[in-house]
């Protein structure tokens, strides 16, 4: 609601007041002129006036669009504001993101439930894991080699370079299955499944190198023994271990057999009902009428082999022609053995082996998350260890320099060793961990960060990126705080200037209607 009032030409004892009030105003809008913020105050209204000519009407409407102006400059100001705190808040919740989304895709080397107690970690890694299997790729190929193009009597007498390659891969293998062994001590090494395999074909290889070579040698009636050579190409089992698509499709087709087995006995009771029907109206109704219904229905076992031939879809025209030459409506009998194994029960096994191979990647899963669970609880309590032996003083807390010292103790740096950080990185990895940069940690923090930080290199770049971003983060928040802080006592003291300039110009147009009413 607007207030129109007649005035008349202020008095020269009324200037000084209207220039106080005008002084104040331009220092209500110099104030807006400064760092915009949040607004917290009444929007300021003032009273419309209606002001005859001379000079203190000119100065009222003056100081009516001057103070207009304040209004629209603070509105303007809010707004951009507004603005600046809505962009400062998109790139903080960006930042959050990023930092979310890198601690969420770090990578953590759990493979198994005794990698935390291993003295050499590197024997799991890539790198060794490559020139293993690489090795091993290369004997197989050396193996088909030596079969094709090796004859032991033209190095008789003669070194033997064959010999010496054979040698020289067993070497390998030998020192491979040392350090691996000492690497996990022997009672773990030798409960799993895979080193066990490792460890029999290793103790074949020293034989067949040291042992059968000397006893073909020295009696050749016990040459026959060196047949046993042929199981050194059993090693290339080992390389399914380093190719996960080809284990699973392994251990898929593995499990699947005890549903195959019953597949395959079904098939044979299928085949050996239509072997004796076949055999009876085709092979006895016929025989010698000719050489092929001889030859493919003569008897039961002619007919069961002809049978899995036809169900194998090789070949199977010419023995149901043989048939059907000489009892034409048998082409029923091959139709509907056809239909029920080769496009129904062959299919059904397919099948099979496509499910049990699905739910080997799904118990896959399922036991890497088992065995990253087991392995952070280990680690966990690894690291509290860790921080009760650091903490000296006992006061929650660490610092570097306890760190440090803590470092000089064996057992601490046996129990760093065992959950896979590198000691030599320890004091960067503080370094990264801290990163309100208070110079000590609390146990969730070192906790936390140790157990990001295990592994290889490439996990600890992760972990130092995401600290960098929380550090940026709690810095922003805080330069944010101060500008939220310094924007809102600036806007409260325009907010005062206005409320006070909205309160003089009440007073001057209490003392102009008075000025009027005594005019009139």
């Amino acid at each position: 609601m607007t207030t129109s009032v007649t005035l008349a030409a202020p008095t020269s004892s009324n200037r000084g007041r209207l220039s106080a009030i005008g002084a104040a105003l331009d220092g209500a809008v110099d104030a807006l002129t400064m760092t915009p913020g949040s607004h917290h105050g009444r929007p300021a209204t003032f009273p419309d006036f209606a002001v005859p000519g001379g000079q203190g009407a000119t100065e009222l409407a003056e100081l009516r669009a001057r103070a207009e102006a304040a209004r629209a400059t603070a509105s303007g100001g809010m707004s951009a504001y507004r603005r600046r705190i809505s962009s400062q808040q998109s790139l903080l919740g960006s930042l959050e993101g990023v930092a979310d989304n890198q601690g969420s895709h770090i990578e953590w080397d759990l493979r198994s439930e005794e990698k935390a107690l291993e003295k050499l970690p590197w024997t799991r890694g890539r790198a060794f894991s490559f020139i293993v299997s690489s090795i091993i790729f290369l004997n197989t190929v050396w193996l088909g080699l030596e079969t094709d193009y090796y004859d032991e009597r033209n190095y008789v007498g003669q070194v033997d370079p064959w010999r010496i390659v054979n040698y020289t891969f067993v070497g390998f293998f030998v020192i491979e299955l040392v350090i691996r062994i000492y690497s996990r001590s022997w009672w773990p090494f030798i409960a799993d499944n895979w080193n066990k395999f490792d460890f029999g074909l290793v103790l074949l290889s020293l034989m067949d190198t040291f042992l059968l070579e000397q006893i073909s040698d020295s009696a050749g009636s016990l040459s026959s023994l060196r047949v046993l050579r042929v199981l050194r190409v059993a090693r290339v089992l080992r390389l399914l271990r380093f190719f996960k698509p080809l284990w699973l499709l392994v251990i898929g087709a593995v499990d699947a057999m005890r549903a195959l087995l019953w597949a395959w006995v079904l098939i044979s009771i299928l085949i050996y009902i239509f072997a004796i029907l076949l055999t009876r109206t085709v092979g006895f109704a016929h025989r010698g009428a000719s050489e092929d219904v001889d030859k493919y229905f003569g008897n039961l076992l002619y007919s069961c082999f002809t049978l899995f031939q036809v169900m194998t879809l090789e070949g199977w025209p010419d023995a149901a022609r043989a048939a059907t030459d000489v009892e034409p409506w048998v082409w029923i009998v091959f139709v509907a053995f056809l239909l029920i194994t080769t496009f129904s029960i062959m299919n059904m096994i397919v099948s099979v082996i496509v499910e049990s191979t699905l739910e080997a990647a799904l118990d896959q899963k399922l036991q890497a998350m088992r065995d990253q669970e087991y392995q952070t609880t280990m680690a966990a309590v690894k690291v509290d260890e860790v921080f009760r032996r650091a903490d000296g003083n006992g006061d929650g807390h660490i610092t570097k320099e306890e760190l440090m010292q803590a470092l000089l103790k064996p057992d601490v740096r046996l129990y760093l060793r065992e959950v896979g950080i590198d000691i030599t990185n320890a004091e960067f990895i503080f370094d990264v961990i801290d990163y309100d940069g208070s110079g000590e940690l609390e146990y969730k923090e070192f906790a936390l960060g140790l157990v990001k930080a295990r592994g290889e290199a490439k996990a600890q770049e992760v972990l130092a990126l995401q600290c960098d971003l929380w550090r940026r983060e709690r810095t922003l928040r805080k330069e944010l705080q101060t500008v939220c802080v310094t924007v809102d006592s600036r806007m409260r003291s325009i907010d005062d200037a206005l409320e006070s300039l909205r309160n003089d110009l009440q007073v001057v147009d209490s003392a102009l209607r008075m000025r009027s009413l005594q005019l009139q």
